[in-house]
């Protein structure tokens, strides 16, 4: 009988069903995301459903830390998967946010959010600290938490959120995560949380952004909905501790109820309303996070019309005009990736977005 309690292995028969079929949209296919792997019986080119990961089927799905050593081997041969423990992906990323702060990627350079100490573990540092570093750098919280980062080829998204290390299976506390999201949402925590003057609809709506600027793809569907999922449950994790926290600072409310309630893998602890938040943040996240081929910019086991390289030539071509000088928008075949602009309310591709990147570099340099 699986443990409900489980911090590491979601369960999905705990997620509400309308959750569930948010996370396994795929909205470029306008179906649901494959398998792409064959894992539990199921053929890599058959989509999945929810019947085939709850009940008898809710141990399908399972994080890298669970599989057996040959599975893990097969994986490894085949799709050539391998997972970072947390301590690296912190100082890479501590390196990414040095390079973001101080102009330079050197480890001397330190981090705002915590410092690496001897057996692979690290110190959080003070909310003070990271408050005093966006003063001093000139740097704004607002534009660390809209700018736009992405992990690619993504796995269970280790470098996105950190509920656990992936290697261990070490839980890691809300404040101690070191994951993309992670640092973002810190970062709303501690300028508009709890302890501050904002609202918690102000609060939400920074989390909502930091959700929207982040993002991530990957192959294998089952590593895809793992990802989704803990990004829902770090949503959550969140939520509760915001609610927690609010009632303690009110002081309203059994202390010993409240703390019993945030240490639990369900949806406790949360408010009526924030059930139609977390749907609205599903929704970001079915976005954000999507099912690619990285070769090709297209789902898995779909061969592109127009090669990668060549449509990127082409978008990036001097636009054409029409007799009278309007432009002629250049058609993106259908089957590659679609991704939401949020700031424009519109879907495009990710086709676009990269050429876009590559354009801006060749100008830089």
């Amino acid at each position: 009988m699986p443990d409900i309690r489980d911090r590491v292995d979601i369960l999905e028969d705990q997620i509400p069903r309308e959750f569930l079929v948010m996370l396994l949209v795929d909205h470029t296919t306008g179906k649901n995301i494959l398998w792409a792997t064959d894992i539990g019986g199921h053929n890599e080119h058959d989509s999945i459903q929810i019947e085939d990961i709850v009940g008898e089927n809710g141990l399908v799905l399972r994080p890298r830390v669970r599989k057996s050593d040959e599975e893990k081997r097969l994986r490894t041969k085949k799709r050539a998967e391998v997972f970072t423990p947390s301590w690296v992906c912190n100082e890479q990323l501590n390196a990414a946010d040095s390079l973001w702060f101080f102009g330079s990627a050197a480890p001397s350079s330190g981090s705002p959010f915590n410092s690496p100490i001897m057996g692979k573990r690290w110190k959080v540092t003070d909310d003070d600290i990271l408050r005093k570093t966006f003063e001093e750098t000139g740097k704004s919280w607002e534009q660390y938490v809209l700018d736009d980062r992405i992990e690619m080829c993504c796995g269970e998204g280790p470098y996105l959120t950190s509920r656990y290390d992936v290697v261990t299976e070490r839980v890691i506390p809300l404040k101690q995560r070191i994951g993309i999201l992670d640092r973002k949402l810190r970062v709303v925590n501690t300028f508009v949380g709890v302890d501050s003057k904002a609202t918690k609809k102000e609060w939400a709506d920074w989390i909502i952004k930091a959700y929207k600027h982040t993002y991530g793809f990957e192959w294998q569907g089952d590593n895809l909905v793992l990802t989704r999922e803990a990004l829902l449950y770090t949503l959550i994790d969140n939520l509760k501790a915001y609610n927690l926290n609010k009632l303690i600072k009110n002081n309203k409310g059994s202390i010993r109820t409240l703390l019993n309630k945030i240490d639990e893998i369900d949806f406790d602890g949360l408010y009526l309303e924030d059930y139609e938040y977390i749907k609205t943040v599903c929704h970001i996240i079915s976005w954000n996070f999507w099912q690619m081929d990285g070769l090709t910019a297209c789902p898995p086991y779909t061969k592109p019309s127009i090669k990668l390289n060549a449509l990127v030539a082409a978008i990036n071509k001097p636009k054409t005009r029409d007799l009278f000088g309007n432009i002629i928008p250049l058609e993106i075949p259908l089957e590659y990736c679609k991704l939401m602009d949020w700031d424009e309310n519109k879907v495009t591709t990710y086709v676009e977005v990269y050429a876009s990147a590559i354009k801006d570099r060749s100008h830089e340099c």
